[in-house]
């Protein structure tokens, strides 16, 4: 696995991993992209060569961190020092936009052009998949050309989702603390009276 990291601006950078397959091929390279929270590593039982899930040894993979996810980094300030980041930075446009300085960067690095001679299928999930959907809108023809398909995993509806603001305010809250993290886990993300004991 190769780690890369591309400067978008001074304060934005996305890491990204590359594996590789061990000959080659002509299956179209993989570009994993995560959901809201997650990061490259969510994707390592298909990017990982050591995985007995993986994928690499048929095709060759980049697993994305998102702005603010993972190894990658995003605005934290405005132009006024002691004002924080606007939520608008972290929304879907500026992550197509810098998906499409990703590609862009791959399709004219040397060392990297390689990968997109079979073309690529975007594989995302939740908010990744939105995020799919979102910067075909903004490849140029020779990044459009090179798209073989897409792999969409439960995706994020295409605008905003209104909570209620109760409901908001839980969301808001689910991480703050141990008893609200205990609570999350145990009524939200495991459902303890849906699992057998088998």
């Amino acid at each position: 696995m190769e780690s890369h990291t591309l400067t978008i601006s001074p304060q934005t950078s996305i890491h990204f991993t590359i594996t590789k397959t061990s000959t080659p091929n002509s299956n179209p390279l993989l570009i994993f992209l995560h959901y809201w929270g997650g990061s490259s590593n969510t994707w390592h039982k298909q990017t990982s060569p050591t995985s007995p899930t993986t994928v690499t040894t048929t095709h060759n993979t980049i697993a994305i961190d998102l702005r603010g996810w993972g190894q990658s980094t995003g605005p934290t300030t405005t132009n006024d020092l002691n004002a924080s980041a606007s939520p608008k930075d972290y929304s879907i446009t500026p992550m197509a936009s810098d998906l499409l300085a990703v590609l862009s960067h791959l399709h004219t690095t040397p060392s990297t052009t390689a990968l997109l001679a079979n073309g690529l299928i975007l594989v995302g999930h939740s908010m990744g998949a939105k995020l799919s959907l979102t910067v075909l809108s903004t490849l140029p023809s020779p990044l459009l050309s090179l798209i073989q398909g897409l792999v969409l995993l439960a995706p994020a509806p295409p605008t905003p989702l209104l909570l209620p603001e109760e409901m908001a305010t839980q969301q808001k809250q689910a991480y703050t603390s141990e008893a609200s993290i205990r609570w999350t886990v145990g009524n939200v993300l495991s459902n303890t009276h849906n699992l057998s004991q088998d």
